[in-house]
């Protein structure tokens, strides 16, 4: 029987989507090719765990690959990090992120042309007394740049601030010993993001004084604190309901709606499993519609938020124990959901048809996919460290391209800048050229 840490499975990446789906319809077939077929690249920059919308997609105008000949894909460079989970960012010609070293974790700056370390902070945590180790030391939460400083928080909940540009220390705050620590059923330290919302630092703390806290970013100077709460592992997102912009959080028992202006909390639905771990980020449907899944027990809902000024809970538009999500990312399309369905064990890329629930097909074949969109192409990387490109629609998948480029466990989010794709697992990071004159035929 597996450890209640191994069922819980904690969201050390901060992203969405699984459910199970054993139906098996057919989705088009895989296909190669030697031709690099093009889309179209993002912008030259990737700030925060979401990327530059906070939705994990991205469009621009640089031709990029989709394909890869039957040769492969063309690694730029790949270098040894230490463990953890946190998310990679990319900004002014640097990657940025975080792992540990022996008892140490390590900020840490790398060019992006070949993965030199610009420079690195390293400092020792202190395990939370209830803290599990099943899933590692961390770090697990990823950092956030903005306006040349970067905000990063160990797995301790110690939170930093550096200058991008040489890595110095400009302040620190232990919000724990700030804001207090609320108890979890499974404790994994800490792990969500910070998120910035106008002038204002977004972080969920999980105190008995606030449950989630805005601070001045040039300072760490507290400016207001929510309702007591505790908090759970998946990373918050921000969403626009008719206009009014909400902050979405998870505790172990419930999902949350709060004013990112000042703290306010809007609504609340109760969502529970027996390991109290909530773990995959809300995804907004549009509308006043949101995606809120479950692991386990908990199971996946859509729910209809309250009107944006008025008072009441969510309305429950469907809720299935069958479908199942844990830490990995999922996107929405019209009336569809797609990503990684099922359980922690086995899964299968899934198409549902978000206003009924209905599965509409399954592809198995990559387990645990985590990834990014761009234009309408998902690039994307497994649990087990392949790295590929894929397309959905009602009807189906259809898989562009598959590349074993990482050994397990690839839980991180890939991200794509400029015609480069980044990915890390527990031992390294790469880099993958997508550009188009690196797969011309010779």
């Amino acid at each position: 029987m597996a450890s209640n840490g191994v069922r819980g499975l904690l969201a050390m990446l901060c992203v969405t989507l699984a459910a199970c789906g054993d139906s098996a319809t057919s989705p088009q077939e895989s296909r190669s090719s030697v031709e690099a077929v093009r889309t179209v690249a993002p912008a030259s920059s990737w700030e925060s765990w979401s990327g530059p919308n906070g939705d994990l997609r991205v469009a621009g105008t640089t031709p990029i690959v989709k394909e890869f000949p039957e040769w492969g894909a063309k690694e730029l460079w790949k270098r040894d990090v230490g463990g953890g989970y946190s998310g990679l960012l990319h900004s002014a010609g640097r990657i940025f992120t975080a792992f540990r070293d022996g008892d140490s974790e390590v900020v840490a700056a790398l060019s992006a042309e070949d993965g030199e370390t610009a420079w690195e902070y390293r400092y020792q945590p202190t395990a939370y007394p209830d803290m599990e180790h099943a899933f590692g030391d961390g770090p697990s939460a990823t950092p956030l740049i903005v306006d040349g400083r970067l905000f990063m928080i160990s797995i301790d909940g110690q939170m930093r601030c550096f200058a991008t540009g040489d890595g110095e220390l400009l302040w620190e705050l232990d919000l724990h010993e700030r804001y207090g620590r609320q108890t979890r059923k499974e404790e994994y330290g800490f792990t969500a993001p910070p998120m910035a919302y106008g002038e204002h630092l977004l972080v969920a703390v999980g105190g008995e004084q606030h449950g989630v806290v805005a601070l001045d970013p040039a300072t760490g100077e507290h400016l207001w604190g929510s309702p007591p709460s505790r908090v759970s592992y998946a990373g918050p997102v921000i969403i626009d309901v008719e206009g009014h912009d909400q902050f979405v959080f998870f505790a172990p028992t419930e999902v949350i709606g709060m004013n990112p202006g000042n703290g306010e909390f809007l609504w609340r639905y109760h969502v529970e499993s027996w390991t109290e771990n909530n773990l995959t980020p809300a995804l907004h449907l549009g509308g006043r519609h949101l995606w809120v899944a479950g692991q386990l027990d908990a199971g996946t809902r859509v729910l209809r938020l309250p009107e944006p000024g008025t008072t009441g809970d969510p309305e429950v538009v469907w809720e299935l124990d069958n479908i199942k999500q844990a830490h990995w990312s999922s996107f929405v399309d019209g009336e569809y959901v797609y990503g990684s369905v099922g359980g922690n064990f086995s899964s299968s890329l899934t198409g549902i048809h978000w206003p009924t629930g209905e599965i509409a097909w399954t592809y198995r074949g990559f387990h645990l996919v985590k990834g990014v969109m761009v234009d309408e192409v998902l690039y994307f990387l497994d649990e087990n460290g392949q790295v590929g490109t894929a397309s959905f629609s009602p009807e189906g998948v259809e898989i562009f391209a598959a590349n074993q480029l990482l050994d397990r466990v690839s839980w991180t989010i890939p991200i794509v800048v400029d015609d480069v794709l980044y990915a890390r697992n527990q031992e390294r990071i790469l880099a993958v050229s997508l550009n188009p004159a690196d797969y011309e035929k010779s």
